[in-house]
């Protein structure tokens, strides 16, 4: 009697493990070599007698001159689209300070505003890159994200 159980609980098992497993079969590319069979290839995992050059294509299931799944984006539009991405995300960072600022004591209040300050200051000299202010914010922000951690 025990032994049956145990044949049905190992039979039920292997249902519930194939069903789990059950997906769509992946089919290779039909541009590359076919697989090697476990004897075939070297320690590097290339074929034996096999070119490295030949062999060095990167891990991708498609072939080489395989098209892009979605095509390239003009310089215009993608920079449209940029200004169009940094826009949106200036509307809601108002928004989001402008919910924060309720709740916030007066210090982190005044290290926030030293911050923005400072930055927006930075951004209104045109002539200076945005590297250099990225530069300069990153040394002067250090220290007041510091104190603002430690509070």
């Amino acid at each position: 009697m025990q032994a049956i159980d145990e044949r049905r609980s190992r039979e039920a098992a292997r249902e519930r493990a194939r069903a789990v497993g059950d997906r769509e079969p992946v089919e290779p590319s039909a541009r590359d070599d076919p697989p090697a069979a476990a004897g075939e290839l070297d320690g590097a995992g290339m074929r034996r007698g096999e070119e490295r050059a030949e062999h060095d294509r990167g891990d991708r299931v498609e072939g080489p001159e395989s098209p892009l799944y979605t095509p390239g984006m003009d310089e215009r539009a993608l920079q449209k689209d940029l200004d169009r991405q940094i826009a949106t995300t200036h509307r809601r960072f108002v928004k989001a300070m402008e919910a924060r600022l309720p709740g916030m004591s007066v210090d982190t209040k005044e290290r926030y505003f030293a911050v923005l300050s400072s930055l927006v200051e930075k951004l209104e000299t045109v002539e200076k890159p945005m590297r250099e202010i990225m530069q300069e914010m990153m040394s002067e922000a250090a220290t007041l994200i510091l104190q603002e951690m430690q509070s």
